[in-house]
């Protein structure tokens, strides 16, 4: 599936201990290419798509894209079909913009204006490719994929693909302290995740929990899928672990289990834009370069609270790693993560974190290259000193 669960647990583990995990999203607003993709504009052939998530989609005009995703292709003579990961790594279609002598002040219509152009019909003709009136896709993308994977390209069953822009990331700004790339909402919070968790898994036979890192897909389109994070996923998967390491335990076992347990909601955060200034809370300006982001909204559309916000400033005092603090506007509305849909579900503690970027859900986002060290740091000292930092916090009678 698009979801992915890893975890460690302790040589010195014992029932009801705490699990300490790292919950991130690995979507991303995109174009998706429809089930039924041939389109025919004109004399060009083009690629139908699907706008995923809430994307500028103004700046996905005159990139240089291509596409990248799963192809079920079917095995000859062996009665079975296989799942392949496949990304053609060249430019192969554009979505042109209109030249600004016609003058167009309307809005970008997604149905008729955001469709890549793939090929001229001229040049087409003149390959001599096998097509039916039945086929859901032009046989021109069929071939690019079959040349990919090298099958044949009667072969290719079905495929869930995205363009994506061709243009590698760069260290950039003049003193190379920023990072231009597409993606880094959420692919540079699950990166990290995942990161410190392998980094410290030597460290795990000193401890007495479980590390988990939780990635869950469809965050950007609400999370309500069976690998989105509004799902039981997490929940089945600590109850899970939980009885394959104490087949005797009852539910007690569990509920002490997320009690002691502690979740990091890792999602990119909104950066100072010093062009936009008054788009800002004027006391939470959040810069990038300086440290991890804690998220607070006081109508719960994230789910950092007192506690969780206090163990967390005591890790980053512990791992000497600065943070900032975020929260929007009175009179904006303010976005959502999975923090809250896993603090409920799983009734577990929950902090919502992240990166400060520049142009979230732009074809091409801007983000501190500091803030890899600094989140890594910290989340590699969450897995390994959270029940340290825990043991010296105190609620007076």
């Amino acid at each position: 599936g698009s979801a992915l669960f890893a975890w460690v647990v302790g040589a010195n583990y014992v029932p009801g201990n705490a699990f300490k995990i790292i919950g991130a999203h690995t979507d991303f607003p995109c174009l998706r290419i429809k089930p039924q993709s041939i389109l025919i504009k004109g004399g060009d052939v083009a690629l139908g798509v699907q706008p995923y998530g809430g994307g500028i989609w103004s700046t996905w005009f005159d990139r240089d894209l291509s596409v990248a995703g799963r192809v079920v292709v079917r095995i000859p003579d062996e009665r079975r079909v296989l799942i392949r990961n496949v990304r053609i790594n060249k430019p192969i279609m554009r979505v042109p913009s209109l030249a600004a002598h016609f003058h167009f002040k309307g809005d970008i219509n997604k149905e008729s204006h955001l469709i890549p152009l793939l090929a001229s019909q001229l040049a087409v003709d003149g390959l001599s490719l096998p097509s039916s009136a039945e086929a859901p896709h032009h046989p021109l993308l069929l071939h690019l994929l079959s040349r990919e994977l090298a099958c044949n390209p009667e072969a290719i069953v079905d495929f869930d693909l995205v363009a994506y822009d061709t243009q590698p990331a760069a260290l950039g700004g003049a003193l190379d302290e920023y990072i231009f790339a597409g993606h880094h909402d959420n692919t540079i919070m699950s990166y990290l995740a995942l990161q410190a968790l392998i980094n410290t898994a030597p460290t795990a036979v000193r401890d007495a929990g479980v590390r988990v890192c939780a990635l869950f897909d469809h965050e950007e389109v609400g999370s309500t899928s069976a690998v989105g994070a509004s799902s039981q996923t997490m929940r089945t998967l600590v109850r899970r672990i939980v009885a394959s390491l104490d087949p005797t335990c009852h539910e007690q076992v569990y509920e002490r289990t997320v009690a002691n347990s502690y979740l990091i909601s890792a999602d990119v955060a909104h950066a100072y834009h010093p062009n936009y200034s008054a788009q800002h809370e004027g006391e939470h300006r959040c810069m990038m370069n300086k440290g991890p982001v804690v998220k607070y909204n006081a109508n719960q559309r994230y789910a950092t609270s007192l506690h969780s916000a206090l163990v967390f400033s005591e890790l980053a005092r512990l791992c000497q790693v600065p943070i900032q603090r975020f929260v929007v506007r009175n009179d904006m509305p303010c976005g959502s993560t999975i923090g809250p849909s896993l603090s409920a579900s799983c009734v577990m503690r929950t902090i919502d974190v992240g990166n400060a970027i520049l142009s979230m859900h732009s074809i091409r986002e801007q983000a501190g290259a500091k803030d890899l060290d600094h989140t890594f740091n910290i989340f590699s000292g969450f897995y390994e000193h959270f029940e340290q930092v825990e043991a010296t916090i105190e609620t007076a009678e």
